[in-house]
């Protein structure tokens, strides 16, 4: 008598999208629309860890692609400002050039230069 096969439902998806993959292209039958059938599956190797392992892979994958969606977030926000950013350099490099603000220093040395002395009496 056989022993059941224990199973986690969500490493056998994993499995069949990654490493099984390049095992289904190459069971495919037909040349121009392939088929995978149910003789390409009984044919097919499945390593099958202990049900404990195969839920510590699954909580592994599933915190990794968690990552993943928040690198991509990440990523799509910073191309975001990247844009924003360049159309503001752009936008300032191509307006008409406007007076710059004196600096402080040369407020100062304009602010002497206008204003009357006092002449000291004595």
């Amino acid at each position: 008598m056989k022993r059941p096969i224990a199973l986690v439902p969500s490493f056998l998806s994993y499995f069949i999208n990654s490493i099984a993959a390049g095992q289904i292209e190459a069971k495919t039958v037909g040349i121009a629309l392939t088929h995978f059938n149910t003789q390409s599956v009984a044919q097919m190797t499945v390593a099958l860890p202990p049900l404990a392992e195969q839920r510590r892979i699954v909580a592994k994958v599933d915190a990794l692609m968690a990552l993943v969606d928040r690198l991509e977030a990440q990523l799509a926000q910073s191309r975001a400002l990247a844009g924003r950013l360049l159309e503001a350099v752009i936008a300032e490099l191509t307006s008409p050039a406007a007076e710059p603000e004196p600096k402080v220093a040369d407020k100062r040395a304009a602010a002497t230069q206008t204003s009357p002395r006092r002449r000291k009496s004595g």
